[in-house]
């Protein structure tokens, strides 16, 4: 737009001056974009060019690639390369925001899905925390039951113990009497032996 055709053409400095940013930008960009090797970086920094921008260098470009003289004469197919470049980049804009809502919702879903995961994380780890508790008390409960088993066999030994020795010491005590009985019989058949010993002795002494 306000490039300078010629020196000395009658243009003010400022203008001038303007031009020679433009070129030296230009150049800056031009060096920048050589600097960009993948098709990645170069699709985002086409999406963050606002499409009034494109426009306006699309349109100075081809006034720069094709003079004034041949405008006139090839007006109509310019006019309809302007066209469909311009319907082209209308185009790609619209794709462009349906891809970025589209990625939007994607983004939304996948955060969802990472919340729903979150959480059926936590209630697996809450759940082990329960069944590491519930092995715990059945472990203790199975050693307290190992316990009063053990309890029970000793305490039924010891009372097959004392049933035994109950009942050898009834018997003892039964066979007690027998046996007094037996040793007052002997002593009362000495005694009677002994006293019909001496009646007997008696006897004799008086015979004689």
């Amino acid at each position: 737009m306000w490039l300078c055709e010629e020196v000395g053409g009658g243009l003010s400095k400022h203008r001038w001056a303007c031009g020679r940013n433009i070129l030296q930008l230009l150049e800056e960009l031009r060096a920048a974009l050589e600097l960009l090797h993948s098709e990645e970086q170069l699709e985002v920094l086409r999406s963050r060019v606002p499409n009034s921008t494109v426009m306006v260098l699309l349109h100075w470009l081809q006034k720069l690639l094709y003079p004034i003289e041949s405008i006139v004469q090839i007006d109509g197919q310019e006019r309809l390369e302007y066209d469909a470049y311009h319907d082209r980049l209308c185009q790609l804009e619209t794709d462009r925001k349906s891809l970025k809502l589209q990625v939007s919702v994607l983004t939304d879903q996948v955060e969802a899905q990472e919340e729903k995961i979150r959480d059926l994380e936590n209630c697996i780890e809450q759940q082990q925390q329960n069944m590491a508790t519930a092995e715990t008390m059945l472990e203790q409960e199975l050693f307290q039951r190992t316990s009063l088993e053990s309890q029970k066999l000793e305490l039924m030994a010891e009372i097959s113990s004392l049933k035994l020795n109950l009942t050898l010491l009834e018997r003892d005590r039964s066979r007690e009497p027998d046996i007094q009985v037996h040793q007052c019989s002997k002593r009362l058949i000495k005694q009677d032996f002994g006293a019909r010993g001496e009646s007997w002795c008696i006897k004799q002494n008086g015979f004689g």
